[in-house]
């Protein structure tokens, strides 16, 4: 008697937070959205993107480093990518480029449009003194240290053309109410423009997300989990 194939289970995806612009693996809505994970088994790898160094820092280079990362899984193993505010821009970039290796799509405040000259308003500066300096002085919240943020960042964002980019997977978009750096008006005309991107707001919530920890991890919770 003949019997019946093995079912061949399907790997486990792998789930990849991605942090902000001044930030580290150690952010706080990364840690949050780990313990959550970790309550139901399931890890959450964050990679440093300050690469090469935040002086020096560039979307490709970042987008570089998660590829790298995610070459070193095995190649069929999904991933599930959490991106934070620029790291939100980053998870997208690497979801168009590897968008069979991406199986659902997190974006916590995400700032698309953010590098260039509201970077440097928020840094107190300009885009023409950025460039004539050829760096702007932010702090890093990782150290609480004042650090040169090099020019070469704008150059390189300047390569992309981020209205082609597209949400080929199931995508999630939290965003705050009262997110000061990235104003939520900005995001919902960005999920207007995109079908099958749903965005649920965090009363309250500014950029950082800090009084409604609790809420991000609720409103994460079924969609990481379950798709």
């Amino acid at each position: 008697m003949s019997s019946s194939p093995r079912e061949i289970a399907s790997p486990s995806p792998l789930f990849i937070y991605l942090h902000g612009l001044s930030s580290s693996p150690l952010s706080k809505k990364g840690l949050v959205l780990g313990e959550g994970l970790a309550g139901h088994g399931v890890g959450l790898v964050a990679p440093d993107l300050n690469v090469p160094s935040f002086e020096e820092l560039t979307l490709t280079a970042q987008v570089e480093k998660v590829e790298a990362l995610m070459d070193e899984t095995s190649p069929v193993r999904p991933v599930v990518l959490i991106g934070s505010s620029l790291g939100g821009l980053v998870s997208l970039l690497v979801t168009n480029r590897r968008p069979h290796r991406v199986a659902r799509l997190l974006l916590v405040a995400p700032a698309f449009r953010v590098v260039g000259a509201r970077l440097a308003r928020l840094a107190g500066s300009s885009l023409p003194h950025w460039r004539k300096a050829g760096y702007i002085e932010m702090t890093h919240f990782s150290d609480g240290l004042v650090h040169r943020l090099g020019i070469q960042l704008v150059d390189d964002a300047a390569r992309y053309d981020f209205d082609t980019l597209k949400t080929p997977v199931p995508t999630l978009v939290l965003h705050g109410t009262r997110d000061e750096v990235i104003p939520l008006r900005f995001v919902e005309r960005w999920v207007t423009e995109r079908a099958g991107v749903r965005l649920v707001t965090l009363p309250g919530g500014d950029h950082s997300l800090q009084t409604c920890f609790d809420l991000l991890w609720e409103k994460s919770r079924e969609f990481l989990l379950n798709g």
